[in-house]
């Protein structure tokens, strides 16, 4: 039964392949005529986010001087580099740039002794609210 299986699926996926190869010697073909009639070509090169990026801000940013942050450390166990990775990461996850942000602290996760790795209790109370819902399902049934 599953080598019947496997055998029509990976007919399936021949069949898919053999199509899009149809499909695109059909779209170059259909190309090639409109060229040939004189009409241009619509495709585009790609673009890459360097060129994308000089289009949007084609003025140069100006360097203003940033005071020392060895002199006065928020955190002694972060160096600079630590806390402008930081900043990076924030700004490109929110999609704002990093001068609308200002950090004031770095907290780090520490585990309770016998429960493990953050991820790991992370995980554990994703299983038990899982269980909890199905539980509270079979619940509502018996009413």
């Amino acid at each position: 039964m599953t080598v019947i299986g496997m055998g029509v699926v990976f007919s399936v996926l021949a069949l898919l392949c053999i199509m899009l190869i149809f499909t695109n010697k059909l779209f170059d073909y259909f190309e090639a005529k409109k060229q040939a009639a004189g009409e241009p070509a619509e495709k585009e090169r790609p673009v890459s986010l360097a060129e994308k990026s000089a289009t949007v801000n084609p003025e140069p940013v100006q360097q203003e001087t940033v005071p020392d942050m060895e002199a006065t450390p928020a955190n002694p166990g972060l160096n600079p580099k630590t806390v402008a990775a930081i900043m990076a990461a924030v700004s490109v996850y929110v999609g704002q740039p990093a001068e609308k942000f200002r950090l004031t602290a770095v907290r780090h996760l520490s585990t309770a002794a016998g429960q493990g790795m953050v991820w790991a209790s992370a995980g554990r109370q994703e299983l038990i609210l899982a269980r909890q819902e199905i539980l509270n399902r079979k619940g509502s049934r018996k009413r």
